[in-house]
């Protein structure tokens, strides 16, 4: 499993979803209401998230997207999503 990938599993595991995510993509227009549901019905949701957000990337309507994961000294765990008109940092601290 890509690593990237198993830092949106441990994102979901600690946040209990992708509600924050799936709700930028959509509120920008990047994610259909048919991926709003094929995502909601697909029992690998990240990576789901992951692909649909690899696609955004190679289509260039992202100008922003990293992965951070940090175990220590905390867990902590960054997801970075850049657009023509929003910029946002989807994160958790954990202890």
């Amino acid at each position: 499993m890509n690593n990237k990938i198993k830092c949106l599993q441990r994102y979901q595991e600690v946040t209990n979803g992708f509600y924050e995510i799936v709700d930028f993509l959509t509120t920008n227009r990047l994610m259909t209401p048919n991926e709003n549901i094929d995502f909601k019905m697909s029992p690998q949701q990240p990576t789901y998230i992951y692909l649909l957000l690899e696609r955004l990337k190679k289509e260039n309507k992202l100008l922003a997207l990293s992965y951070e994961w940090k175990i220590l000294p905390l867990e902590m765990i960054e997801i970075t999503i850049g657009i023509p008109s929003d910029y946002r940092v989807f994160s958790t601290n954990m202890i």
